[in-house]
């Protein structure tokens, strides 16, 4: 061991708790080949201040059930079509799923 004098930059990571209040969609892309939507969502405060980016991928059954006519949480949707209100509910399940995972 040695003694020095110096003065050095570190980084350090923090977290820190955000007051989120709204939630907005950034992008979409669809491929209704693949069976594919990719959503881009972001978290924002009471100043409309980006605080986080989300990335949602929807894909195999939830994504059948996004595109399918008439689901119990849309009726009268129409096939391959949807709104964005049913879009947010295929986001929540999708996000429900992922927390009871971890």
């Amino acid at each position: 061991m040695r003694t020095v004098n110096l003065n050095i930059d570190i980084t350090r990571v923090m977290s820190e708790t955000k007051s989120v209040v709204e939630e907005d969609i950034l992008i979409k892309n669809d491929s209704k080949s693949q069976k594919y939507l990719y959503v881009q969502t972001v978290y924002r405060d009471a100043n409309r201040t980006p605080i986080k980016y989300n990335d949602i991928s929807i894909t195999g059954s939830y994504y059948d059930l996004l595109m399918s006519q008439t689901p119990d949480f849309a009726p009268n949707k129409p096939l391959n079509e949807y709104r964005e209100v049913d879009l947010w509910y295929i986001i929540d399940l999708i996000r429900a799923e992922q927390s009871s995972i971890n």
